[in-house]
């Protein structure tokens, strides 16, 4: 992806619940990388583990957009907390 020199380490967009960006992160990807973890639930369990905080307790209404996840059928993603 060429955001970071290790390949686990993915780019993660923020934006507010009004759409405005908000943030960008570099997250260490924790969810999985094979076929054995849903790519949707690996995506959770990393921003979980990056944020130190379950999303459901995290302000609601923000999104989290990743373009390449870290994952074997990776395609972009989209999470917005509710």
């Amino acid at each position: 992806m060429g955001y970071c020199v290790d390949d686990d380490v993915v780019r993660v967009d923020v934006f507010k619940p009004s759409g405005k960006w908000c943030h960008t992160i570099a997250m260490r990807w924790t969810g999985g990388w094979s076929l054995d973890f849903y790519l949707h639930d690996a995506f959770k369990k990393s921003l979980e583990d990056h944020l130190e905080v379950k999303l459901e307790d995290y302000s609601k209404g923000y999104t989290f957009v990743c373009l390449e996840p870290y994952h074997e059928l990776s395609h972009p993603l989209s999470l917005t907390i509710k």
